[in-house]
């Protein structure tokens, strides 16, 4: 069986690094696309970083 590495940031990291707030990571699931969070045993969720750049890659070209 074949596995694959995931490389995943925390909510708390993520809230950290974009210096927003867990409601508006929660809001952009929602309403704007942003990448759902994994399945993961621990009450702080984590997401996909790879899926996260992308996101915000098409993010910043679409404001400018």
């Amino acid at each position: 069986m074949k596995t694959t590495k995931l490389n995943v940031i925390s909510m708390k990291e993520l809230c950290e690094e974009l210096n927003c707030s867990r409601d508006s990571i929660k809001l952009w699931v929602k309403e704007r696309g942003f990448p759902k969070r994994l399945p993961s045993p621990t009450r702080d969720p984590y997401f996909d970083t790879d899926k996260v750049r992308d996101w915000l890659r098409g993010e910043n070209n679409e404001t400018r």
